[in-house]
């Protein structure tokens, strides 16, 4: 029914399982084809932007066999990595570097008194955007060892899986939902995952300000943290208003704690539902609805990303 060459795979590792989704693209838009995740035994993986993250090449080679098993058709790849094994980043400039070399480097030059490893050994990635009320570009950059990458990279080959993009777990999140969010004005993004959030704010259609933090276990305690970053935000950019956040979670928290945070935050909050963006299966009983799938986005947006 779909040829190869218009479906897409895309793998997520994190931090406590790995999780696969294969799309396909069609006129009407996106159609998710099937899923599937499998968790990690505890010490095959250990997230970190310093050191390796592989702790148990065989644990991960078995988990990921598994994943792919009875998979036909995986010779183009996405993979989102853990959102601790790199460090994202949002930089404003007026004018351009003229090469990506330059680029790469005005990027590095930026980062590099936070940085747990040398430059010249980092690998980045990067979008640029123009933001007319900025008066220049923004981009956004992704940040990773060179080392951590080519880890994961290597015990994948052993599978002869070869991503052909690799980019944090949280960025394929935002590409997944940023299509079908309005392209003018301000707005939030939060995006929330098992162990971790990313909190972005856009403007005008390009990304302004970016926090990405290990998430706290108790809910009040996140909302404070949640907190902290719109006052972060608020300091930096004196007199901007955020009239609409955008919450997205890929781990699917309780029904009272979407209660709690529109309550805590005095901000129209919206959720969009992920039906709404991606076509499902027809008849499959594997995939129920959108809470279903909202675990699979981040896997769902590395399959786009090879397209997009």
């Amino acid at each position: 029914m779909f040829g190869s060459s218009r479906v897409y795979t895309g793998i997520e590792i994190g931090p406590g399982r790995a999780r696969m989704a294969r799309v396909c693209k069609e006129k009407k838009g996106w159609r998710l084809l099937h899923c599937k995740e499998i968790p990690f035994p505890d010490g095959v993986l250990e997230p970190s932007y310093k050191k390796e993250n592989v702790a148990d090449p065989e644990g991960f080679i078995s988990v990921i066999r598994e994943l792919i098993k009875g998979i036909k058709g995986l010779s183009r790849i996405g993979l989102a990595l853990p959102n601790e094994s790199l460090k994202v980043t949002i930089h404003h400039l007026e004018t351009l570097p003229k090469s990506r070399d330059g680029m790469t480097d005005f990027i590095l030059w930026k980062e590099r008194e936070e940085l747990p490893f040398p430059p010249e050994q980092a690998e980045v990635a990067y979008s640029v955007f123009s933001i007319p009320t900025l008066n220049g570009k923004s981009l956004i950059a992704a940040i990773g060892s060179r080392d951590i990458i080519q880890d994961y990279e290597r015990n994948l080959k052993r599978l002869r899986l070869t991503p052909e993009v690799i980019q944090p777990s949280s960025i394929n999140h935002l590409n997944f939902y940023l299509p079908h969010i309005p392209s003018s004005g301000t707005f939030a993004f939060l995006g929330v995952f098992e162990k971790y959030f990313s909190f972005l704010v856009f403007e005008e259609g390009g990304p302004i300000f970016y926090r990405g933090k290990r998430r706290a276990p108790v809910a009040v305690h996140f909302l404070q943290e949640i907190d902290m970053n719109l006052e972060l935000f608020l300091n930096e950019y004196p007199g901007r208003e955020i009239p609409i956040l955008y919450l997205q979670c890929q781990y699917l928290p309780s029904r009272d704690f979407i209660t709690e945070f529109r309550d805590y935050f005095n901000i129209k909050t919206e959720i969009i539902p992920e039906e709404d963006i991606i076509i499902l299966p027809g008849g499959s009983d594997e995939i129920k609805g959108s809470g279903d799938i909202a675990p699979f986005v981040s896997a769902i947006g590395a399959a786009q990303s090879l397209v997009i």
